[in-house]
């Protein structure tokens, strides 16, 4: 973030979620599994992290972007919540990148509204926030 200052950029776009990993601790008791995407258990964000990394930002003067992939790129979903993959884990297995959610599942729909709720109050969005965004 400092080294963007001083460069004159004032976006960060954090792409912070992939196939590979999810290291988001998320609070809601509706998504509160998906931490188990995380290479590590040590390699996670709480949302006060993300909370204090946004603060960060906008006392700077940065934008903070923040992204996670739905519904593709999910295969980290699947280790909290195996039970709202798509059926592709076999058709794609030579390629992580191809697992998706699936979409016709309320589950899903629950999932992600309980990440986003939580990030949403993380990254204190409003609607006239602009030091800070989602974008999937």
């Amino acid at each position: 973030i400092d080294s963007l200052t001083y460069n004159k950029l004032n976006v960060l776009h954090w792409h912070m979620v992939d196939a590979q990993s999810f290291p988001i601790k998320s609070m809601n008791e509706k998504s509160d599994l998906l931490y188990k995407g995380a290479y590590t258990s040590s390699l996670t964000y709480s949302l006060n992290d993300i909370n204090n990394i946004t603060k960060y930002a906008g006392m700077r003067g940065v934008r903070l972007v923040l992204e996670i992939d739905v519904p593709g790129h999910a295969a980290s979903w699947g280790d909290g919540y195996p039970n709202i993959m798509a059926d592709c884990e076999v058709k794609y297995s030579y390629n992580i990148n191809d697992f998706a959610l699936n979409p016709i599942l309320d589950d899903t729909y629950e999932v992600i509204g309980g990440l986003l709720s939580d990030l949403i109050i993380a990254l204190n969005v409003s609607s006239t926030s602009s030091t800070s965004s989602l974008s999937s």
